[in-house]
């Protein structure tokens, strides 16, 4: 089903990879419309959010019929992503410069976050601990009603062990409607984080300013940037892993320099497929987001995930310190053979891999910077304010007007410009 191609940053193929994890217009705009005027007017979903909410009995109850190991392996991982995040909190800062001038910069946490259709406990983690961390208040979850029971269950477990205590169920468009406007009783979010369709992401472009929001459409993707010293087998479980995906997976992505890997890569794959042992949706997403490529060095395979930019980047090569200075733009960094883009993102304290394939040349993963926000101070004593009223003069636009309020204080002063 896939083959090894020769690489090119013009390749179709490579070409196609790039655009996956885009979400489309289209049908999706006109639904977002819907939506969102049926949302402020009441009717539609946010006329039903009383049947949507899940009562407090119903999280106790999936947290007393979940395992103990699952709830051991929650309370560990949010140690662990906790001890992370801790070092990313700001305390803000004061400079004092000694001649009349203090400023300084204040952080405060978000009110209130609400986080969209997480597929997993452990996407619930990377999510919630974060905003916790930060110190925000209030975390409501939306949880998507199409879940199998067994995943629903687990994410209600999940989220009783986090102290999350407002939970519903409603489709993407309406959860990112809902949470940034407000309605019933869903008061209205901050910042929004989690997965969207792609009329929920229609619905975000929208509303983005009624609240901030940190959501990416599918599953993110992967590329594994590998040469003769890889493992293939491994190359292709975690190929096979991202491609199971029950959302869009994005691209996946084997980069390699030694062609004879990426042909045992693809051995490796067929073998599992035509073994029957994965998801029916395994072939059909590898058949429209795989691609593997030889490149003509291990530095070109650099050069061609920097293009990529994907949500995850896995390098397994013989030097991935060396090779790990050279990426410029992936969302998260597996190094080494024993790093896997895993459910154990989450218990190792990975930030979630926001953002989708190409966004990372631009934005970062989620983590506490998300759910805070920062003020800046200034105070002036009377005699620095004096002395530097000619300089902010000369940078004004309006002589007239803009400057009335200095020189009100100027003349209290006895002072001229």
């Amino acid at each position: 089903m896939l083959e090894v191609r020769t690489y090119s940053p013009d390749d179709k193929c490579f070409r196609t990879l790039r655009e996956l994890g885009h979400f489309p217009g289209g049908q999706a705009e006109t639904e977002a419309t819907a939506i969102i005027r049926s949302v402020r007017e009441g009717t539609g979903p946010a006329a039903r959010l009383s049947e949507a909410a899940i009562p407090p009995e119903c999280l106790r109850a999936a947290r007393d019929r979940a395992s103990d190991a699952f709830i051991t392996a929650v309370t560990l991982a949010r140690v662990n992503l906790r001890r992370f995040h801790e070092c990313q909190r700001r305390q803000g800062y004061v400079h004092d410069d000694g001649d009349g001038l203090f400023l300084s910069r204040m952080v405060r946490p978000l009110t209130r976050a609400g986080l969209c259709h997480p597929d997993s406990p452990a996407e619930l983690l990377m999510c919630a601990v974060p905003a916790q961390v930060a110190g925000v208040g209030e975390i409501v979850l939306i949880l998507d009603p199409g879940n199998d029971a067994e995943t629903d269950s687990a994410l209600l477990a999940a989220a009783r062990q986090l102290d999350i205590a407002e939970v519903y169920r409603l489709d993407g468009p309406a959860a990112a409607a809902v949470l940034a406007l407000g309605s019933g009783p869903v008061r209205k979010a901050d910042r929004i984080a989690g997965r969207l369709d792609a009329a929920g992401m229609a619905v975000a472009r929208r509303l983005y300013g009624e609240a901030a929001f940190s959501v990416s459409f599918g599953g993110g993707g992967v590329a594994v940037v590998a040469d003769g010293g890889a493992n293939a087998r491994f190359i292709a479980s975690d190929l096979l892993a991202q491609a199971g995906r029950r959302q869009c997976p994005g691209p996946l992505a084997l980069l390699a320099s030694d062609r004879p890997l990426a042909e045992a890569v693809r051995i490796e794959i067929s073998r599992r497929l035509d073994a029957g042992s994965c998801p029916a949706r395994v072939e059909a997403n590898l058949k429209n987001g795989g691609g593997l490529f030889v490149t003509g060095s291990l530095p070109e395979a650099v050069d061609a995930a920097n293009l990529l930019a994907p949500a995850r980047l896995q390098l397994m090569t013989r030097n991935n310190r060396e090779c790990l200075a050279e990426v410029e733009n992936a969302g998260s960094v597996h190094l080494g053979s024993w790093s896997p883009n895993s459910p154990g993102d989450a218990f190792s304290a990975l930030a979630l891999g926001f953002p989708e394939t190409g966004g990372a040349r631009f934005l970062s993963g989620l983590g506490v910077e998300d759910f805070i926000r920062e003020m800046p101070v200034v105070e002036y004593a009377p005699d620095r304010l004096a002395r530097e009223a000619r300089h902010m003069r000369a940078l004004a636009t309006d002589d007239s007007f803009s400057l009335l309020p200095i020189g009100e204080r100027l003349e209290f002063l006895g002072s001229g410009w």
